[in-house]
């Protein structure tokens, strides 16, 4: 369970991360991810149905952003 936003109100859940980061959990290693506002179940599913699974499960204010950031990058 992660809370869906940074103390500063940024999204925890984001479309990537900037090269050179430290990612400590593949994304094999996390079957689902809790917040708040809902459950995104990854296991077994799609980069597309993963994409749509973690944007439910952010922050309502966040998702809009997320959505699109995820159709940009293809």
């Amino acid at each position: 369970m992660l809370a869906s936003e940074t103390s500063r109100g940024l999204s925890r859940i984001v479309a990537g991360h900037p090269p050179g980061s430290v990612v400590t959990a593949t994304r094999y290693d996390v079957d689902v991810v809790v917040t708040e506002h809902g459950a995104a179940w990854l296991r077994d599913r799609t980069d597309e149905e993963r994409a749509r699974a973690l944007v439910s499960a952010a922050h309502p204010r966040h998702r809009a952003a997320l959505e699109k950031e995820r159709f940009e990058a293809g």
